[in-house]
């Protein structure tokens, strides 16, 4: 009887992991020109997981029932939000994001009582 229950018990830890629905979702993360966008963020918001695509754009991610919803997201890059019907190894393309910074301005050595000595020092190098 004990021998049973050993084998038993394996069987129905595996058996579970296959009937509660695990889907394996796979692909890779790519810019307008199809080159791969290393550490973009894949986040499942309704299954509250989450990985990053490694240096080559892959990703693999376990989520628990398909259509889900994945949200892509990487500095420089357009967000984007897709629903995934298949597990199948995916292409998503990620548009670039520019944007305008303000101008940076230097006031401090202008105000600053150390300025004439800054400048004698780069003077006499």
């Amino acid at each position: 009887m004990k021998k049973i229950r050993k084998i038993t018990l394996p069987f129905l830890i595996t058996l579970s992991g296959y009937v509660s629905g695990q889907y394996n979702v796979t692909g890779n993360v790519v810019n307008e020109e199809k080159m791969p966008i290393p550490y973009t963020s894949v986040y499942s918001a309704e299954d509250s997981v989450g990985t990053y695509t490694d240096n080559t754009g892959a990703f693999h991610l376990s989520v628990k029932s398909l259509p889900v919803h994945l949200e892509f997201r990487n500095v420089g890059c357009k967000e984007k939000v897709l629903q995934v019907h298949s597990s199948d190894n995916l292409t998503i393309q990620l548009e670039e994001k520019v944007m305008l910074l303000d101008e940076v301005k230097d006031t401090v050595l202008a105000d600053s009582s150390i300025a004439p000595i800054l400048y004698a020092a780069l003077n006499a190098v």
